[in-house]
C-alpha cells in the first residue's frame, strides 16, 4: 500500500471518528480532568445555551462560551518530536573535489549523527525544554562544541531563576519511547508543579 494510500485511510477513520457525540464526549472529558487536576475551574460565566459567535467581529473573549477557566496555563504542553541529522563537518572552509579537479586527496572528513529533537511550548507562552536523544551516550566533548548550544527554555526553573536547560538522551534508537517520555515528563513537572 502506498504511503498516500495509507495516509488517506488514516485521515478517513479520523472523519467517520469526529461526530458530534464523539466530540462531546471528549471535551467533556478534557473538561473533567482539568478541574481535577487544579489546572482548571468551572467557569461561573458559563452558559450552555450560548453559541460562540465566530464572525469575524467578535474575536474577543466570550466569557458565556467558556465552560472551564484555565487558571495554571503553564501545566499545559504542546510538544512535538522530528528526526534530526547533526552534522559534524569540520573542513576549514575548502571543500571535496570531483572530476577533472580530484586529485584523490580527502579534504573533509564528513560524519553525521541522526537523533531525535523534541521541543514546544507551554499554553502561557514559554517554550519547552529542548531535549535531545541520540542512538549512542553523547561524548561530553560534543556538548562543549558550538553546535550544541542549544537555548533554554523561557519557562524558569523555581529552584534556580533561570531558564530550564535543554537536556540529551540516548538509547538504542535514538527516537523517543514510554521510556523517554517519563524522563522528560519528570523533568518538566520538577518545576511547574
Amino acid at each position: 500500500m502506498d504511503k498516500a494510500k495509507k495516509v488517506n485511510r488514516i485521515e478517513e477513520c479520523r472523519a467517520k471518528w469526529a461526530t458530534p457525540e464523539n466530540l462531546k464526549t471528549h471535551f467533556d472529558m478534557v473538561e473533567e480532568i482539568l478541574i481535577e487536576t487544579g489546572i482548571g475551574v468551572k467557569s461561573d460565566t458559563f452558559d450552555p445555551e450560548y453559541t460562540y459567535d465566530f464572525s469575524k467581529n467578535a474575536r474577543k473573549y466570550q466569557p458565556a462560551a467558556e465552560s472551564v477557566r484555565i487558571v495554571h496555563p503553564g501545566r499545559i504542553m504542546s510538544y512535538d518530536e522530528t528526526s534530526l541529522t547533526v552534522d559534524m563537518t569540520s573542513c576549514g572552509g575548502q571543500t571535496m573535489r570531483s572530476g577533472k579537479d580530484d586529485t584523490g586527496v580527502c579534504l573533509a572528513a564528513k560524519s553525521s549523527c541522526k537523533c531525535t529533537g523534541v521541543g514546544g511550548s507551554f499554553a502561557d507562552g514559554d517554550s519547552v525544554p529542548g531535549y535531545f536523544i541520540f542512538p549512542v551516550a553523547p561524548e561530553p566533548h560534543w556538548l562543549e562544541d558550538e553546535s550544541f548550544k542549544v537555548p533554554s527554555s523561557t519557562k524558569k526553573d523555581p529552584r534556580t531563576g533561570k531558564g530550564f536547560p535543554a537536556k540529551f538522551f540516548h538509547n538504542k534508537s535514538g527516537g523517543a519511547d514510554n521510556k523517554f517520555g517519563l524522563k522528560y515528563f519528570e523533568f518538566l513537572m520538577e518545576g511547574t508543579s
